[in-house]
This record gives structure tokens, C-alpha cells and sequence, in this order.
């Protein structure tokens, strides 16, 4: 069993002494792998990923910005996930067995690794039917909603944006960030030296943000 993922962001109580004995007992070993290793996947038979119910590092506070990568890659991989009650899960779920779905506790997440382990038809199962969730994120279809994005959406409501009055735009702007400061607004200027490559960069973009806007073009490759 693996969490692919930073650490730092696990369920503290999965890398605690009673669950590496729990888990032990069932002669199941548990591994955070390296990021260079986040690919390989040919000696993982199950994915865990629960993130602490509180904290700067809770799932309230990353699910907006969290994609399900995790699932997505364990369908990719051939091995069925259990997984905490995330937005980015949620959106993509079309059957209880895209993946398990437990609370952020040792205790639930021990539940359901017995569920896989005395019931090999669940969990043969959760593999075949992520082999067929995996058809829809593969690389071609990826680059087909990405290319449609870019060929349609995108250059349409660029199109219509750059028509407006500047003003309008600016607005546009601060709507879309979503309350979020743009890069050369939070960088810290005063404490950045003068040769800081960011510092000359976000300098740039602060200065000519608004006048960049009105010759930016978007070139979009056929």
C-alpha cells in the first residue's frame, strides 16, 4: 500500500506505530516513495490518500486547488484507491467503484483495506472498472479538450475581453483570480535583492500589466 504524494500532507495517524503494526499483521507493507518513484507503480497494489481533517494542510484547505490525480493515476495504474471525501474526487465519481471513499481516520482506512483484502471480487473488480475510467484521461483525449479549449473557448472569450474597455478587463482580471493576488503582487520587493531574477521579472510584468494587454496576441500551434 502507498500514499504517492508529498508527506507532509498524508493523514498524520497513517505513518503512526499502530497502524505499521496493524498493517503488519496483515503482512501489508506501507511506502511513501521518493517523487522520482511517484510513476512506478509495479510494486503497489493499493493507493491511500487522506490528507488531516484540520490543519493548513486539510483537505478544506487544499480541495480547491487539488486535481484528482491521485485516482486518475491509480486507474491508469490498475490499482483501486482509498481516498478522503474531496471535491476533485466527488466530480469525476460515476461508481461506488471508481474508489473507496472513507473518513480521515487510521481506524477507517485499516476498515477498508480488510474490505479489499477478504473480498477479492471488489477489488478485481474496482481494477477492471479503472481500466475503463482511465480511457477518458488518456493522452489523446487530454489534448483533445485542451485543443478544443484553446481553439474555441478560449480564443473566443479572449477575443471578446481584449474588444472591452480597459477598466472592464481589469475587473475581469481581479474576478478570475478569485480574490488571489497575481505573482507581482505578493512578491516581496523590499526584501528581494537587486539581482534576484524575480524580482526584475515581476517588475516587468507590475509596470506593463495593463499596457502588455492591449497588443498581447495568443499564437496557438495547428
Amino acid at each position: 500500500m502507498a500514499y504517492v504524494g508529498y508527506a507532509p500532507e498524508m493523514l498524520p495517524s497513517l505513518n503512526g506505530a499502530e497502524v505499521s503494526q496493524a498493517l503488519s499483521q496483515r503482512d501489508i507493507e506501507f511506502c511513501c516513495p521518493s517523487i522520482l518513484d511517484w510513476h512506478d507503480y509495479r510494486n503497489v497494489d493499493l493507493v491511500v490518500g487522506l490528507r488531516p481533517a484540520e490543519g493548513i494542510r486539510s483537505t478544506a484547505n487544499w480541495q480547491a486547488t487539488k486535481p484528482a490525480s491521485k485516482l486518475v493515476n491509480a486507474w491508469h495504474a490498475g490499482v483501486p484507491a482509498i481516498l478522503g471525501d474531496e471535491l476533485a474526487y466527488r466530480e469525476v465519481l460515476k461508481s461506488p467503484l471508481d474508489y473507496l471513499a472513507v473518513a480521515p481516520r487510521a481506524e477507517a482506512v485499516l476498515h477498508a483495506v480488510d474490505r479489499l483484502s477478504n473480498d477479492p471480487g471488489v477489488y478485481n473488480a474496482m481494477v477492471r472498472n479503472g481500466r475503463v475510467r482511465a480511457q477518458s484521461f488518456s493522452n489523446d483525449r487530454i489534448l483533445g479538450v485542451w485543443n478544443d479549449l484553446l481553439q474555441t473557448t478560449a480564443s473566443k472569450a479572449f477575443s471578446s475581453w481584449r474588444a472591452s474597455p480597459i477598466r472592464q478587463r481589469e475587473i475581469l482580471h481581479d474576478q478570475l483570480l478569485g480574490g488571489h493576488k497575481a505573482p507581482w503582487e505578493w512578491f516581496d520587493y523590499q526584501s528581494a535583492g537587486e539581482n534576484d531574477p524575480l524580482r526584475g521579472a515581476f517588475s516587468s510584468l507590475r509596470t506593463y500589466q495593463s499596457d502588455a494587454f492591449e497588443d498581447f496576441e495568443i499564437t496557438i500551434a495547428s
